[in-house]
């Protein structure tokens, strides 16, 4: 207990309680919005007559509707609370297809280390109907909002009341939470710290667009394979290749968030995490 209070006082002295009062008033306003977008436009959907519970069309239309809500409101709360709104980055350059290998593998190794966990909570993680417009907006549509609303906006205003590593961590819970279930919101936690470093170190949207698409596109396979009875263990011929595939994943996360972590740390002891200008200046 006293461990936790210590931590916790090492990483909250300095942001301050102004601070920390701003930081409670961005994450209860974000939920706020995304509670209004989610409600809002699911009544409007209802009252249209528009269902989402086995039509794939009306499960797509609603769910990019209450993204673009999403997005819309935070940036107009952006601009509002924090006196303008910083361009999230589009710079070509930004695209690096070694990069883009790299952050693949890194996503693909990180949801294999947690497999063990999904097969030992079983859990039951998918949550839409089939077809094809659900995976367009599984695979394209969700991880181009999502990044604009969660590595773009959210990250941004986070980063003005705290260090940039502790405004990645917290967007991260954020878009963990989002996705619902634990075994889903740990892959989406760790995706998101992942993607978050991608945006930060390119200085573009671009590349975390780009992987969280791949990284859908890989989910999105895995889960149809794992409601057909077979999850990630099964579609290698024996254990001991799933085994070998394992400690292959953990050895490349490791390697990987350590690259993070050192990144991250120093950004902060150098104080050159000004993101914002970084971007503009650049555009």
């Amino acid at each position: 207990m006293k461990f936790t209070y210590l931590c916790l006082k090492f990483v909250l002295r300095p942001i301050g309680m102004k601070r920390l009062l701003r930081i409670t008033l961005h994450i209860f306003a974000f939920v706020a919005i995304a509670l209004l977008s989610s409600v809002g436009i699911t009544l409007i959907a209802r009252s249209m007559g528009i269902s989402t519970a086995d039509n794939d069309l009306g499960f797509a239309v609603v769910n990019v509707a209450i993204s673009l809500t999403l997005l819309i409101l935070l940036s107009l709360y952006e601009r509002v609370a924090c006196g303008d709104l910083p361009s999230v980055g589009w710079r070509g350059a930004g695209f690096n297809p070694t990069k883009v290998l790299m952050g693949v593998v890194l996503l693909v190794a990180a949801s294999v280390a947690t497999s063990p966990l999904a097969e030992w909570l079983d859990n039951d993680i998918r949550s839409f109907p089939d077809g094809e417009w659900t995976l367009v907006v599984a695979v394209v549509v969700a991880p181009i909002l999502e990044e604009l609303i969660f590595r773009g906006r959210l990250i941004s205003i986070l980063r003005r009341e705290m260090p940039l590593s502790l405004a990645v961590v917290v967007s991260s819970l954020i878009f963990a939470a989002a996705h619902g279930s634990f075994v889903v919101a740990l892959d989406a936690f760790i995706a998101g710290l992942i993607l978050s470093y991608f945006y930060i170190s390119t200085r573009s949207i671009i590349m975390p667009i780009i992987l969280h698409i791949c990284n859908n596109a890989v989910a999105y396979s895995l889960t149809v394979l794992s409601y057909r009875g077979e999850g990630i263990a099964d579609i290698f011929s024996s254990s001991s290749s799933f085994l070998i595939v394992y400690a292959i994943s953990l050895v490349i996360v490791a390697l990987g968030f350590g690259n993070i972590i050192r990144f991250f740390f120093k950004i902060d002891t150098t104080h050159k995490d000004d993101l914002a200008k970084e971007i503009e200046a650049e555009q």
